[in-house]
């Protein structure tokens, strides 16, 4: 362009014309009934439930469904899993699901493998529209599935999977309600267990299944999931993320 421009207006500028195809999210289906496939898949690599989820779905709708989640940590091997269950409130109608609880072998315990099973709670239901109770045996750890995210300090303990929680929960319309319930109840002459009680000891019984099995394996090469936007990795951690 030559002498004085001010202004340059573009016409029409575009290519030929074609179809954007958006993929659809997965789903997972269990008869009848789909759901959003789970996203965090190493803790549902033992994904199983009843025939038939009618009773759940309604007792999800009316807020009568409950959950309940337990961890197993084997420190002389540096191995932990967890196991959850979401459950009608009569307990007929069920998914239950869990797997081996990743990191480096300094930050495994009781306590991540408890966040680990309530993170697989988040993620299998986070297609519904609820109230539901979830239940865990470790005080610390069920409440910090309720704390405000602003309140969520870096240095927390399990602070990637706590932030995977609230994330969750945060975008759906479900609502958690924390509960805790004693553990290993089954131990204890006491009379019959609670619902909740027996729910939990089911859910032992599955994470020591699960953590035993890894005994002889290799600990699976993991896809990132941590996510602390808008909070800092501790600095234990950072060298972790960035080999993962």
């Amino acid at each position: 362009m030559e002498g004085d421009v001010n202004s340059v207006f573009l016409l029409c500028s575009s290519d030929q014309r074609g179809l954007i195809v958006v993929p659809t999210k997965p789903l997972l289906s269990i008869g009848p009934h789909s759901f959003a496939d789970p996203e965090i898949e190493w803790i549902h690599d033992n994904l199983e439930s009843s025939d038939d989820l009618t009773n759940l779905l309604d007792d999800l709708s009316s807020g009568h469904a409950v959950a309940s989640c337990h961890g197993s940590y084997f420190e002389n091997r540096d191995i932990g899993a967890a196991a959850w269950i979401v459950s009608s409130s009569n307990g007929t109608s069920w998914i239950q699901g869990g797997g081996r609880i990743p990191g480096p072998a300094v930050e495994l315990n009781s306590y991540r493998c408890e966040l680990g099973g309530l993170l697989g709670i988040a993620d299998i239901t986070k297609s519904l529209s609820f109230l539901l109770t979830n239940a865990c045996n470790n005080l610390e750890a069920v409440k910090k599935i309720v704390v405000p995210k602003t309140k969520v300090q870096h240095m927390w303990k399990g602070v990637d999977l706590i932030t995977q929680i609230l994330d969750i929960w945060q975008l759906q319309q479900g609502k958690p309600i924390p509960k805790h319930v004693y553990a290993h109840q089954d131990d204890k002459p006491m009379g019959p267990l609670s619902f909740l009680e027996h729910l939990n000891v089911r859910m032992d019984h599955l994470a020591k299944r699960i953590a035993i099995s890894h005994f002889t394996q290799p600990p699976r090469n993991l896809a990132p999931i941590l996510s602390f936007h808008p909070y800092s990795a501790p600095s234990h951690l950072e060298s972790y993320i960035r080999t993962w």
